[in-house]
């Protein structure tokens, strides 16, 4: 039977067992050969017992070279060209599948074939009786449409996988995250001093991490420092949420900042919940379980201990799995200085299990689409000094500041405008809070018209009516309430406008407060509250 290009063959087979077949190679056997063109089998599946004509089954196309195709032929169809896959092909059972066979070349590829009735290659004595495949032999129009041969199938041999081992495992590095460009002039110098401030938001790193600087000419001078000086390899003195500092070999002339827009910087990922999104198939009672191994990092305002080791963390597929205290993908320079015992950051360990005696079937997992989402929690506990359990900001700002504040984590209302004056503010929000984490409550008021504008007004820190206990489980909420101002604490000046900010704390970003159902009420001066 002859193919080519435009009118290529194809043959049905059905997969009989129910729970499927890894599918490794297609033998076929033929008759002629072209000189110089290439042929192509694809899998695709069948459907009403017909080669699907317009979809192919990824990864499954095999292409041959006319020179490896050139000894293949065989005049008693003896001789077996095999088409292997880069890797096995699972398919469903109890359903057909086809393979398609197409080339370029015209009436050079001729194929064995039988026809049901016929006799057998080389007797005249025993004829075709029956079809093992319980498929067909199919002819294209075209390649769009598959009409039957009649009685008449290919000659091939399907193979498939054996496997060898119950029970086995898979390992994944986390790769090291990629350098980032930063915003322009990013760097900052102040003082007279040879400390450097590079603004740079979620960076990952703590004090004593290298990070790496390119983006400057090592000759040229920037703000009365040599190049040489700031790029390179750098060991960061201070770090907060917006960027960290380095010392340089001498001082900067002014305060201002430089760097222009082609700095570009090493950068790690800090994490406090891990997911893992792996595409796998488990076929006839196999099991893929997930493991990860990971470094752990360092708080803002925490005492952890870094780049120490967490093992065997279970890990459920497309599942949030939060952990007791953040982590780090870092740096291959940081795995280097700090990682002695091991060489990389995290490992992912897939155990896949088949049933014992089960030869035919094995899980298996995409590595084209797996992936981990990482979160970290955006959270700190800021202090003006050097205080246990707290964190030093690079510059450190009061959250009673009209226009900014230290802490990461905070909800701003927006400014409430009254049809009527007030003299008392009343709040309340439900909140389930850790023992390592604090919520604080501000809020600021005026008198619209008057020659202070809201935005420009300090805030005040608010006192709880009362306190209530920390939570030690994720579950539940206790009701924080303040009581401002009003009949029975007239301290409040009479306003029409005011604004409510919430400050969360932690000195672990692993334990954060959560907050629901916050509500503001204004107090007239005949209300109680």
């Amino acid at each position: 039977m002859a193919l080519g290009r435009i009118d290529p063959l194809a043959q049905t087979f059905y997969i009989e067992e129910q729970s499927g077949a890894y599918i490794t190679k297609i033998g076929l056997f033929f008759s002629a050969v072209s000189s110089g063109s290439p042929i192509t089998l694809e899998l695709r599946n069948a459907e009403q017992g017909a080669p699907n004509s317009i979809e192919i089954i990824p990864d499954s196309v095999v292409t041959k070279s006319a020179s490896q195709m050139s000894s293949q032929a065989s005049a008693d169809a003896s001789t077996e060209t095999i088409f292997e896959f880069d890797e096995p092909m699972y398919l469903e059972g109890n359903r057909p599948y086809a393979f398609t066979l197409k080339s370029p070349a015209r009436n050079e590829y001729f194929i064995w074939s039988a026809k049901s009735g016929d006799f057998n290659l080389g007797t005249t004595q025993s004829r075709v009786t029956k079809n093992p495949s319980k498929g067909a032999m199919f002819a294209s129009q075209e390649g769009l449409l598959y009409e039957p041969s009649t009685g008449q199938d290919l000659k091939f041999n399907i193979y498939r996988a054996k496997f060898t081992v119950a029970t086995a495992t898979a390992k994944f590095r986390t790769a090291n995250p990629p350098r980032v460009n930063l915003l322009s002039n990013p760097l900052y110098g102040y003082g007279d001093s040879a400390e450097i401030i590079v603004r740079h938001n979620k960076h990952g790193f703590i004090v004593n991490d290298r990070v790496n600087i390119k983006g400057l000419d090592s000759d040229s001078t920037y703000n009365g420092v040599q190049g040489k000086s700031i790029i390179g390899t750098r060991i960061i003195t201070n770090v907060d949420g917006l960027g960290y500092t380095f010392n340089a070999d001498s001082a900067v002339d002014s305060d201002l900042s430089f760097g222009g827009l082609d700095i570009n910087v090493t950068k790690q990922i800090k994490f406090d919940t891990i997911q893992l999104q792996a595409t796998d198939f488990k076929p006839g009672g196999t099991l893929v379980n997930y493991k990860a191994d990971l470094t752990t990092s360092k708080s803002f305002a925490g005492s952890e201990t870094a780049y120490g080791r967490t093992q065997n963390i279970p890990l459920k597929n497309n599942t949030d799995k939060k952990l007791d205290f953040p982590h780090v993908i870092a740096t291959d320079s940081n795995e280097t200085v700090h990682l002695t015992s091991y060489d990389e950051s995290g490992i992912i360990t897939a155990t896949m299990r088949s049933p014992e005696g089960q030869t035919k079937l094995s899980p298996y997992i995409d590595l084209q689409r797996a992936q981990l989402v990482l979160t970290q929690n955006w959270i700190d506990d800021p202090h003006v000094s050097s205080s246990t359990l707290h964190n030093i900001p690079i510059n450190f700002i009061a959250e009673t500041d009209p226009k900014d504040g230290s802490a990461l984590a905070k909800h701003i209302q927006k400014p409430v405008t009254l049809a009527q004056s007030a003299s008392g503010l009343k709040i309340l929000f439900g909140a389930n809070v850790p023992p390592e984490a604090n919520v604080y409550t501000y809020y600021r008021t005026t008198l619209e018209g008057s020659d202070s504008d809201i935005l420009n007004k300090h805030f005040t820190l608010a006192t709880s009516d009362t306190i209530p206990p920390k939570n030690t489980s994720a579950k539940g909420y206790n009701e924080y309430r303040y009581t401002l101002g009003g009949t029975f604490a007239k301290t409040m000046v009479e306003f029409n406008q005011y604004q409510v900010k919430l400050v969360m704390t932690s000195t672990n970003s692993a334990k954060v407060p959560r907050i629901t159902d916050l509500r503001t009420l204004a107090l007239g001066a005949d209300q109680t509250g």
